[in-house]
């Protein structure tokens, strides 16, 4: 699992991650890397539990704040 925070409204669209595996995994995913395996995000996939972890702690209390 790979993360990025505090960068909202940053524009970044690209970012450095850091890999660390069994060293028995390393060359699989040296492999898969170097044919370039890219990650991506999968956030849309829960979005509905990280809007309402939002409001629960009062992050967002307005429909249009969730919107943007």
């Amino acid at each position: 699992m790979f993360g990025r925070a505090g960068r909202i409204g940053a524009g970044e669209r690209e970012g450095w991650a850091f890999l660390l595996t069994d060293p028995a995994e390393r060359a699989h995913w040296q492999a898969r890397l170097a044919a370039g395996y890219a990650v991506r995000s999968r956030l849309g996939d829960h979005l509905p539990d990280h809007l309402l972890a939002e409001v629960v702690q009062e992050r967002l209390t307005a429909p249009d704040e969730a919107e943007r």
